[in-house]
């Protein structure tokens, strides 16, 4: 090869180094990159690799007004695979289904896990609910002020089974059930 430089070598192949005096690929940088301006790759495989002996990360930085990161699968396998040392821990398949602790999930979100506690959702306020709707319906489990409620309105109500979570008294018809079962 022909150095042109003292921390730029091109090899007999066509290879160029920059501060890697035996470049493996077309271009072979050592050191830190910067690219002013857009940067497309095209072919079967990226990876960027951040093995170093310090703290790893990839962070992406969007001071601009759209998504910061834009994944677009165009063909038919699957978006979106992250791992923890090899184990998918959260997987997209292709039309969207997400997986958590499965590559194959059944659902739009489909969770699992060996932990007995495998979901947790927590308002920072006294009252939080989950809503769930079809076409035409609308429900709620809701959680407010030590009582848990069931029923079509959101938050401890008259027209839900209540439970007062301090004395286990269960309600319907009532939002302050004053024994075991009151009706």
């Amino acid at each position: 090869g022909s150095n042109t430089a003292a921390t730029v070598y091109i090899d007999n192949s066509g290879n160029l180094g920059l501060g890697v005096s035996n470049p493996s690929e077309k271009l072979h940088v050592n050191g830190n990159a910067k690219i002013q301006g857009n940067l497309t790759v095209d072919g079967t495989y990226t990876q960027i690799d951040t093995d170093v002996t310090t703290t790893e990360q990839w962070l992406v930085t969007n001071d601009g007004t759209g998504p910061a990161a834009v994944i677009n699968q165009k063909g038919s396998q699957d978006i979106f695979d992250v791992q923890d040392d090899g184990t998918s821990v959260f997987y997209i398949e292709d039309g969207g289904q997400i997986g958590m602790g499965t590559t194959s999930p059944t659902a739009r979100l489909h969770i699992e896990s060996v932990d007995d506690a495998v979901i947790r959702l927590k308002s920072t306020d006294n009252k939080a609910y989950i809503a769930l709707s079809d076409n035409d319906t609308d429900g709620y489990i809701s959680s407010e002020n030590s009582k848990l409620s069931l029923g079509a309105s959101v938050g401890v109500n008259a027209n839900n089974l209540n439970i007062d979570l301090s004395n286990n008294n269960v309600g319907i018809g009532t939002s302050s059930p004053s024994s075991l079962l009151h009706i």
